[in-house]
């Protein structure tokens, strides 16, 4: 059987392909020279995105501790947080923590404006955006443990924000999907009060064991097997990454090793048939199904990884929007 892509989105990326260049080819394991690139190419699909006119952007901080994965050194540092919501009317009851993807070691808030303006003009949900920690300079737990100190912050403010604690979401993109995932299962095992309502992955990168087979999805791959090798490196050191050992690796940073996923929120899971991450993101959403946790789950063919960010108008692009848009309004029933 023949892999092909969506016509559509090769013709809506034709017209870019001039500024994009062909991607240049960096060692495995070289995160800084991937970032400079990966970065200017992610502006030039950014501008495909409509503007956005009915979103005020507002930023605010929060304080969390530098940890390593055993302990809690004390020192505080703070984060950013950026909010959006949608003018003209009342703020949503409900809200959004949103961790931005990047494969752990690039991108970053400002790079997501109107990705995060779409959602919150689209939805009328506050959206809150966190630029965590990345590494290489800071690996894992700071990202997730970043994040999750948003979203304890978001808890604590939710009155200035009009939002009910019991009405928010976790949601990311890419790794920003793995380090939502890892939210989820630090809430779940913190005993987070009100607990989270809900998780959204968006071609989430789940599993550091790389098991997906590449080989048929290898043209099409927009995030390629040594960007992936790559992020993992980053993320959790090379000795730690791929180790077959489940102890070896925290599910906090790579949420398919997690042992269940009993009593994890409700999850809204997406991902494109040509994303070298679509067989763990499907193998992590069957595991909600089999344990009946409230799940919905889209698969879309032909398309790679993160093909919304270079062709959000083709027709795909237009639904999956606007599932996402319903199943995060779906917090305010």
């Amino acid at each position: 059987m023949s892999v092909s892509i969506d016509p559509e989105f090769v013709a809506a990326l034709e017209p870019l392909m001039p500024r994009l260049g062909e991607a240049p080819t960096f060692p495995a394991g070289d995160a800084l020279s991937r970032r400079r690139e990966i970065n200017r190419r992610w502006a030039v699909g950014m501008e495909t995105w409509p503007a956005i006119h009915d979103v005020q952007h507002s930023l605010h901080t929060a304080t969390t501790k530098t940890k390593s994965e055993s302990r809690d050194d004390g020192t505080e540092i703070s984060i950013s947080i950026h909010r959006y919501v949608k003018q003209g009317a009342s703020p949503s009851k409900s809200a959004v923590v949103y961790t931005h993807g990047g494969g752990y070691f690039c991108l970053n808030v400002p790079l997501y404006h109107r990705v995060m303006e779409t959602y919150a003009s689209q939805s009328g949900v506050q959206f809150f955006a966190v630029e965590y920690r990345s590494p290489p300079e800071h690996p894992f737990p700071a990202p997730v443990e970043d994040s999750y100190a948003a979203l304890l912050w978001l808890q604590q403010h939710a009155a200035e924000f009009g939002v009910d604690p019991a009405r928010i979401a976790i949601m990311g993109d890419s790794a920003g999907g793995g380090i939502a995932a890892g939210v989820a299962i630090l809430a779940r095992d913190r005993q987070l009060q009100p607990p989270l309502a809900k998780q959204l992955i968006l071609g989430g990168m789940l599993d550091d064991r790389n098991t997906s087979r590449w080989d048929a999805l290898a043209p099409f791959a927009s995030w390629t097997p040594d960007d992936n090798l790559t992020g993992w490196w980053a993320y959790l050191g090379r000795d730690r990454a791929a180790a077959k050992d489940n102890d070896a690796v925290s599910p906090y940073a790579a949420a398919a090793r997690v042992e269940t996923v009993a009593g994890l929120a409700p999850l809204y899971l997406d991902v494109p048939g040509l994303d070298i991450f679509r067989d763990e993101n499907l193998a992590y959403a069957a595991r909600f199904a089999a344990a009946n946790i409230n799940c919905e789950i889209h698969l879309y063919p032909s398309l790679p990884h993160s093909f919304e960010t270079f062709a959000p108008r083709i027709q795909t692009a237009q639904v999956a929007i606007a599932n996402r848009v319903r199943a995060v309004r779906m917090l305010e029933a």
